[in-house]
C-alpha cells in the first residue's frame, strides 16, 4: 500500500513540474510538442511501472491526466485521415500530422 500512494505522489508532483516547466519554455517553438511528449511519458510510466508492480493510480489523477493529454495533442496534431475497417481486417486506424505554425 505504501508504494502505490509513493507512486501517486510522483506522478501529481511530475505532472505539477512539467506544468512548471511548460511556463518557463512558452516561448520556444517546440514547446507544445515537449509538453505533449512529457504528458505521455507519465502516462506511459503508470500503465508500465518500472517494477513490473501493477499499479492503481488515483481516479483523479487519471483524469488530469488524460485531459491534459487531449488539450495538447488537440495543440500539435492534426488528425489526417481515419480507415475504414474491412472484412477481411477488423482493425482501423487514424494517421495524424504535427500542425505547422
Amino acid at each position: 500500500m505504501e508504494f502505490r500512494d509513493n507512486f501517486n505522489r510522483w506522478v501529481e508532483q511530475t505532472l505539477l513540474a512539467a506544468l512548471a516547466r511548460r511556463k518557463q519554455e512558452r516561448a520556444r517553438e517546440d514547446s507544445e510538442a515537449m509538453w505533449l511528449f512529457r504528458l505521455l511519458s507519465i502516462l506511459y510510466r503508470t500503465r508500465y511501472p518500472v517494477r513490473g508492480v501493477d499499479i492503481r493510480v488515483d481516479r483523479d489523477l487519471q483524469i488530469t491526466l488524460q485531459d491534459k493529454i487531449c488539450k495538447a495533442a488537440h495543440e500539435v496534431l492534426s488528425l489526417i485521415h481515419i480507415s475504414e475497417p474491412t472484412r477481411l481486417l477488423s482493425i482501423s486506424y487514424a494517421v495524424f500530422c504535427l500542425k505547422k505554425k
